[in-house]
Formats: C-alpha cells, structure tokens, sequence
C-alpha cells in the first residue's frame, strides 16, 4: 500500500466518522480505486478529480446515491457498465480522460443534467445518449467524434451542447429536435454545411462556427430571431461567429446588420 492509497484511506474513515455527504480526493494522485469508501452510503458528491486512476470497479455501481461524481483528469480508458446503476446521478465529469467510447448503459442515467468530456479520444457515442431524458449540458469538445447519433436529438431539455474540436463532416438532421438549445458550439471541425432544420433551433441564441470549411450556410438560419435579431447593430455580441471559414470576409463584416450580414453570406 502506497502512501497515496493510505492517506485516501484516513480521507476516508474521516469522512465515515463524521457522517458527511461528500468525499474529496482530488489530487491525491491514486492510481487505484479505492473500495474501502463503498462503506459510505449516504455520501452525495465523490471527487476523485486529478488523480491517476486507469479503471473503475464493477463495484462504483454499488454508490446509488451519488448525484454528482467528478473523474476528470484521470487516465481512464473505459468506464465500467455498472456506472449505469448510479441513476440518481445530475452531473458526471469525465474531461481529460483517454475514453475512446462509452457503455450503453450510460443511457441509464435518466436524471442526468451535465455530462463533460471534454478533451478524450472518444470516436463515438452510443445511440443511448438520447436516453438521457434530463440533459441541459453537454461538453464534447476536444475528442475524435467523426459523426453524432441521430439520437441526440431526443435531447429536448438540452441547452449548450459543445462539439468543437472534433473531426465532424456534417451534423444529422435530427438536431432539429434541439428545441431548447440556447448554446451550440462547433468551431474547429470538417463542417462543409449544415442541415436545413438547424432552422428549427427556435431558442438558439449563439452558434459558434469557426474554422470550418463552409462557403455558404442554410438560408433557414434567417428563421432564428433570437441569434439574428431584427436590430441595426449587434448590440456589442455576436452570437452567430464565422470566422475562418471559405466566405472571403474580414472582421468588418461584422459592422454589418444581422439581416444584411446574412444575405451577404447567403449570397442574397
């Protein structure tokens, strides 16, 4: 037993001891899970961010009372099935980690409201992601996503979804039925185009697509009021951003008004 493993061990029986909700081993710099904290059935919020942890038990799954757990800046390569079970879970950090996929039973996680995985290698999602009923966040960003499941838009309680820095060529049709979504993030992908029922995203308000390669957009983008407001100016915010792509401007097209910007980049 290390000296990592056995200080998480006086964490641990600290926190049995004093009866408490929550259990923080951040930076511990563990590279085992340790089971010992299973005992802890009435903790809420587990941190084991910033550690060195390479897998999780089958046993994780046994913790049904978490709502929150943090896994961010670990080495994980996998995460086990049983992390299905934990379904009263609201939040799941799982940034900077080396996921190349997950479980479909994530799907389990019906209460789920934000799920981060921001900066892995995740190259694709389960269908089951549209399962997750209750999601208002979702970071994707800095992975290796060549394509979305036509699921995800069952997500209709989703609010900022974030899918920079991948590899995406295009986006289904079915994010049309995003009809929360305030928040889309996509800059620094293969993207040529984009769907006609991006049109639908009545509540979108900033829509991020740098350094893409688009020469042209969807004329049904003059549909959404709330990212193309019908004003003279921008009001000091810009919440459609092009920049780097193929349409042959510069910032000062940004002096433009929505409505004459978008028919300078439709062509109109």
């Amino acid at each position: 037993m290390d000296q990592a493993y056995r200080r998480a061990l006086d964490t641990i029986e600290w926190t049995y001891a004093r009866g408490a909700t929550y259990l923080y081993l951040s930076g511990y710099q563990l590279r085992w899970f340790p089971v010992e904290m299973l005992k802890l059935k009435g903790i809420t919020s587990l941190y084991l961010s910033n550690n060195q942890l390479g897998s999780l038990p089958a046993e994780i799954g046994e913790m049904r009372n978490l709502t929150m757990l943090y896994l961010n800046s670990n080495q994980l390569r996998c995460l086990p099935p049983e992390i299905g079970n934990l379904d009263k879970l609201t939040l799941l950090d799982l940034s900077g980690n080396q996921l190349g996929s997950l479980p479909a039973e994530i799907g389990g996680l019906r209460k789920l409201e934000s799920l981060y995985i921001e900066s892995g290698r995740l190259s694709r999602l389960p269908v089951e992601i549209g399962e997750l009923e209750s999601l208002t966040g979702l970071d994707l960003s800095k992975n290796e996503l060549r394509d979305l499941p036509v699921e995800i838009g069952k997500l209709e309680k989703l609010v900022y979804l974030n899918v920079s820095d991948n590899l995406l060529r295009e986006l289904p049709k079915e994010v049309g039925g995003l009809q929360s979504l305030r928040t889309l993030f996509l800059s620094r992908n293969e993207l040529s185009g984009l769907p006609e029922e991006v049109g639908l995203l009545g509540e979108l308000e900033k829509l991020i697509l740098c350094d893409n390669r688009f020469s042209n957009l969807t004329a049904s983008l003059v549909k959404l009021t709330k990212l193309l407001p019908n004003t003279d100016s921008w009001e000091g915010k810009r919440g459609l951003a092009l920049d780097g792509n193929l349409f042959g401007f510069d910032e000062e097209v940004y002096r433009m008004a929505p409505a004459e910007l978008m028919r300078y980049v439709l062509g109109g």
